[in-house]
């Protein structure tokens, strides 16, 4: 019973997101802030190609982001896309936000990455090892 859980908890929570189990600093803030999307964006494609050509500058499609993808309108009117091998963005309260695998402890207690993955991990007690949520199910463990 113990490798599995093992298994799980060493596929769903990286030994590179450790380092910080503290609430974020300034500097962290600073890096994330400095990641951030500098390319102009909008919703719709429709929008994004005008602006393109109008600009001269590729514009993101938002309606086309995912976790790993990033689209581009182009001002000769093709279409870019960016894909990244870890998940870049999530989605949290209904916005695109990047990506922090920092693990931060929360008022509550639990530990869990400082952008929202949708997994938290128990500070001990009687409650759930790790507790799961993807679009609005939740998954205790």
């Amino acid at each position: 019973m113990t490798r599995p859980l093992a298994t799980v908890l060493a596929l769903a929570f990286p030994l590179t997101a450790i380092p910080a189990l503290a609430a974020p600093t300034e500097a962290s803030a600073a890096t994330a802030s400095s990641k951030t999307n500098t390319n102009p964006s909008v919703a719709s494609e429709a929008e994004a190609f005008g602006l393109a050509r109008t600009s001269g500058k590729r514009i993101e499609i938002i309606d086309r982001r995912t976790e790993y993808s990033e689209t581009y309108a182009n001002p000769d009117g093709s279409l870019a896309q960016r894909q990244f091998t870890l998940p870049a963005w999530t989605r949290q309260d209904a916005t695109w936000r990047r990506t922090d695998p920092t693990v931060t402890r929360h008022a509550d207690g639990s530990l869990g990455p400082t952008a929202a993955f949708g997994i938290t991990f128990s500070a001990g007690g009687d409650g759930p090892l790790v507790a799961m949520d993807k679009n609005g199910k939740k998954s205790l463990r």
